[in-house]
Formats: C-alpha cells, sequence, structure tokens
C-alpha cells in the first residue's frame, strides 16, 4: 500500500500543477495494479471530467462509489458527470447522497440547485442557493447560480441588486460580473451593462458571457459588423447548447440588420434546427395547441355564445389584449401601462388558471356547456384574484389582460366577462411569421409550432381564421389597430385605444420609454420597446420573398382581410 500511496501521490501531484496527461498516465499506471483503488479511480474521473469526456469520467466515478461508498466527494462529482450528460434526475440522486454523508457539503448543495433548475423545480433551487449565500454571503457559485435563476425569470433588478452586493465582497470576481452585465443590458442599463462585460473580459479574456453581452450591446449600438465579428468567433468555439442557441439567433438579428437575408435566414434555420432536435421539443406536441383552436372554432358558435347563462356583475369588466405573436402587443402594453390608471398582466394571464380550472373535470371546450351562471361567476371571482395577485390592487384602474394567444380563449372570455372589451394587434401576416421564425420562444405547445416557415403559417392561419369567425360569433366589443398605424402616428393610435379602453388620454403616455427603462420587460421585445419608434420591421418579408415563397398563399388571404398589400 505504500507503494500505492507513492505512485497515486505522485500523479496528483502532477494533476494539481496542470501537466493533466501525466497525471492520467500515472493514475492509469496505479490502476493496472490495483484495480479497486478508489481514489484513483476518482482522480482519473476529475480528468475526463476536465476533459469533457463525461461518458467515461461516469464511469470511473461509478467506480469509486461502488468500492467506496462513503465519501462525499465521490458522489457529488457523479452528479457533476450525470448533470453534463443532461441526466439531472440520477444527477440529484448522486448529489443527495454526498450532502447523506456531509450535509454542509457546499458544492453538492450547488449542484443540487442546478438538478432542480434542470427539473423545472426553480423555487426549491432558489432556496438551496439563499441558503447557502445565508451561510456564506458572496459564495461565488452560488451567487452565479442564483442570479443565474432569475435573470432567467426575468428577475433583472433582484439579480442586479444580489450581484452589486456579491461584487463588494469579491471585486473583480469575472462570473458575477459576466452576470452583472447581462442583467443590465436586459433592465436597459447599456453603459452599465458594457462597464461590467469589459471588467469580467479584463479578469477572464476567454470568459463566453461577456463577449456575447459585448456582442449584443454592439448589436444595440449599431455597431453591427463588431458584433458580427463578435458572434463569429464564438460560434467557432465550443458552447454550452443554450449559448450556442442564443449566439445563432443573435447572428441571425445581425445579418437581418446588414441587409444579408440569405445569411440571416441561414442562422435561424441552424437554431430551430437545434431546437427541433432537443429532448425539451421532442416532449411537446404543437398539434395539441392546433387542436384546441379548431375545436374551439367548432364550439363557440354565434347560436351558442347567445344562448349561455350570463353571470352576475356589478365591478367592472377587464380588456382582454390579444394578438398572434410578434404583432407588437409588448409595444402598445408598454403605452398603455404607462398610464397612471392602467394595470397591464405583462403575460401573467389570470384568464389561464380559468381555462385550466375549467377544463380539469369537462372536456374543453365543449364542457363549458355544463356550466351555470353561478359556475361563471365563480370563474369570474378566480379571474379577479389571480388578476390582484399579479397586478396588486385595481381600485380606480383598467385592468388590461395582455396575453397574445388568449385570442384563442376569447369564446370564454365572452362567457365569463360577456360586458368585457378586446384590443386586437394586427400586423401584416407576413412580417408576423417571418418574425416568429426568427425569434427564440421558449416552448409550449404553440409556440413548438414556430420551429419552421411552413408551420408558422399554418398555425397563424389556424389562430387567426378562428379571430375572423369569433368577430362575427362573439357579442365583446373590439377594436382592431395595425402595427403600421401605431409605428407611422403613434399618438393617434394610442389616443384611440385608451379612449376604447375607457382610460382616456394621459400625458404620461408619451413618456412610456423613460418608464421602461430599468425595468424587465418579460417578452423577446424588451430591446425594441426602449428605443425609437421606427418603421424598420415595417414590410421586412419583401427582403425574404425568396425565403416565404412556400407560405405567401397561405398568407394572402389574411392580409387582404386586415387590409395589407398584395406587395
Amino acid at each position: 500500500m505504500a507503494e500505492l500511496s507513492e505512485d497515486l501521490e505522485s500523479a496528483i501531484a502532477a494533476h494539481k500543477a496542470g501537466r493533466i496527461d501525466e497525471a492520467e498516465a500515472g493514475y492509469r499506471r496505479v490502476l493496472a495494479d490495483h484495480p479497486r483503488a478508489a481514489e484513483a479511480h476518482f482522480m482519473l474521473g476529475l480528468v475526463h471530467l476536465h476533459k469533457s469526456r463525461l461518458e467515461e469520467a461516469r464511469g470511473c466515478l461509478e467506480e469509486a462509489v461502488a468500492i467506496d461508498p462513503g465519501d462525499a466527494r465521490y458522489h457529488n462529482n457523479l452528479g457533476k458527470a450525470l448533470m453534463g450528460l443532461a441526466q439531472p434526475r440520477e444527477a440529484m440522486a448522486a448529489f443527495d447522497s454526498a450532502l447523506a454523508l456531509f450535509p454542509d457539503f457546499e458544492n453538492a448543495l450547488i449542484g443540487r440547485a442546478a438538478a432542480l433548475i434542470a427539473l423545472d423545480r426553480q423555487a426549491e433551487a432558489e432556496e438551496v442557493y439563499k441558503a447557502v449565500l445565508a451561510r456564506r454571503p458572496g459564495q461565488p457559485e452560488a451567487l452565479v447560480g442564483l442570479s443565474g435563476l432569475l435573470i432567467r425569470q426575468n428577475r433583472n433588478a433582484e439579480a442586479a441588486e444580489a450581484l452589486k452586493t456579491g461584487l463588494e465582497r469579491r471585486p473583480g470576481e469575472p462570473r458575477l460580473l459576466a452576470n452583472l452585465a447581462n442583467a443590465l443590458e436586459k433592465l436597459n442599463d447599456l453603459d452599465g451593462a458594457e462597464t461590467a462585460a469589459r471588467q469580467a473580459l479584463e479578469a477572464a479574456p476567454g470568459l463566453t458571457e461577456p463577449r456575447f453581452s459585448l456582442a449584443r450591446l454592439d448589436h444595440r449600438r449599431g455597431r453591427l459588423e463588431e458584433a458580427r465579428t463578435r458572434l463569429d468567433e464564438l460560434l467557432t468555439e465550443t458552447l454550452r447548447d443554450e449559448e450556442r442557441l442564443d449566439a445563432l439567433f443573435e447572428l441571425g438579428a445581425v445579418l437581418d440588420r446588414l441587409g444579408d437575408p440569405a445569411a440571416a435566414i441561414a442562422a435561424f434555420r441552424r437554431a430551430k434546427d437545434q431546437i427541433r432536435e432537443s429532448p425539451e421539443a421532442r416532449g411537446i406536441s404543437g398539434a395539441d395547441f392546433l387542436e384546441r383552436v379548431r375545436r374551439s372554432r367548432a364550439w363557440f358558435t354565434r347560436e351558442r355564445v347567445r344562448a349561455a347563462p350570463r353571470p352576475a356583475s356589478d365591478g367592472p369588466a377587464p380588456v382582454f389584449f390579444v394578438g398572434f405573436p410578434r404583432s407588437g402587443t409588448t409595444l402598445m402594453e408598454r403605452i398603455l401601462q404607462a398610464h397612471p390608471g392602467v394595470a397591464t398582466t405583462e403575460e401573467d394571464s389570470p384568464l389561464t388558471p380559468v381555462r385550466r380550472q375549467l377544463a380539469l373535470d369537462r372536456p374543453y371546450p365543449e364542457g363549458l356547456a355544463e356550466l351555470s351562471a353561478e359556475d361563471l361567476g365563480r370563474a369570474a371571482e378566480l379571474f379577479w384574484a389571480r388578476a390582484e395577485q399579479a397586478v396588486g390592487p385595481l381600485a380606480g384602474r383598467v385592468l388590461v389582460d395582455k396575453l397574445p394567444l388568449n385570442i384563442v380563449d376569447l369564446g370564454l372570455a365572452n362567457l365569463v366577462f360577456p360586458e368585457a372589451k378586446v384590443l386586437v394587434a394586427l400586423r401584416d401576416p407576413r412580417d408576423v411569421c417571418l418574425s416568429c421564425f426568427m425569434q427564440y420562444f421558449l416552448l409550449n405547445d404553440a409556440m413548438v409550432n414556430f420551429l419552421d416557415l411552413k408551420r408558422t403559417a399554418e398555425t397563424y392561419a389556424a389562430v387567426m381564421g378562428l379571430w375572423r369567425d369569433y368577430r362575427e360569433s362573439l357579442t365583446l366589443a373590439h377594436l382592431e389597430y395595425r402595427y403600421e398605424d401605431l409605428v407611422e402616428d403613434f399618438e393617434s393610435v394610442a389616443r384611440q385605444a385608451l379612449d376604447f379602453i375607457g382610460a382616456g388620454w394621459h400625458d404620461e403616455v408619451v413618456r412610456y420609454r423613460e418608464k421602461s427603462h430599468g425595468r424587465a420587460i418579460n417578452t423577446p421585445s424588451y430591446r425594441q420597446v426602449t428605443g425609437e419608434i421606427t418603421s424598420r420591421a415595417v414590410g421586412r418579408w419583401r427582403a425574404y420573398r425568396a425565403e416565404l415563397a412556400p407560405v405567401l398563399d397561405d398568407l394572402k388571404p389574411f392580409a387582404a382581410a386586415f387590409g395589407y398589400p398584395k406587395d
């Protein structure tokens, strides 16, 4: 055993000195003579992790655990390998085994939080990070993990505050600076974001995140060639899947602004193909959403809507603000939100839990025929309770429930709130479908239909065909406005919308960009709505005529119906 210890110590010394290949050879020599040397299996597993040989790492670490299950380090690093292999459930078990042996093991706690995030248990992950930070304020891995989680939840102000506090304890920590740059850019503090990103790169020149932040900032500030160069360089490197997606979508947007539509579409297609092949996308059926559209179109007829019982109501009715995604709804929402007498839901729609509740025990929408006026009244109560959770007290304010694809559920809204109003955003269907294809959406059964142009156009035709039927079958008062008109004549269209919803004009509305600065915007439009209104995206589809050729005939009837020119 003395000889084993000496050989192993020599290999470990090489490992610590950064002579990884020498260390690997040493571990292999030890294992050739002593195949049950758990520490040698463990250290060789760390070499494999360092070299991103994840399956080999897993094998070595499982062997170490099998030989000596009482070492928390072995379980913890097995968890890391399993996370790299996209097996968060198995990784969670490994981290739990480490924590059973050593409950205060920080690395295992932080690994467990990452596994929880991968399992979509974000609230639990947040608590784990906060528990680590409560014991050791400023712990960098926990703070990086927590701030990253907050940024993904669009809680960017919270993330920025936590990171600034962490940087007071650890000045110049590059990972904290990198996350701060990301949060500040999303909060539209471009100067602060650029400063943080450059400081991160000074400390760690090879770090990916701040280079990507600088590419986004170059893009936003019109330094397009610089942005393209940064992104091209990033895409030649080994990136995580999420990083590669971000870079491809950003590159596509930059190429679009540089006037290279063929290259832009190629970048977006690469991104969409990567998403399509992901386990997440393969587990979601876009057909489910289209079936819900079809059934709504069949069930909410003029006769059925008018024969439905009317719930008792003695309060104000909400405004439902809808449209197809990428129709400019976020811009109008920010305009409405600047009015002190308006509250908007920012896509946290209280209508969604109402629909889910009603669909629990009956087919939807066919089972709505069973509802009494009292049932509909209880649905309205649930709606208002969820609305106040989302926006706070509503006294004296008009509630605007903004979620574009609530357009599908306007039939339900009509039953629950017969006096409600509907504000409908329209935009040239060809620009809408192009923009949906260019956008990186979080996946659900609707957004998974935007992974190719043909399916995007089919989804547009289904949803907006339903709206055309709803215009005839529903009793809700509605106002359509066109994005292009808002861009051309901001004040006139904004006045019309405010008058329609019953809020009237207020001079604060013209300050909507200023009011958006420093606020989280929970949609892909956070950059556009804080800049000057431009017509750059109006008619953009014409530059992509060749790429859109397979779907133009599908969209032509809708362009005509909504008043858009043929060419």
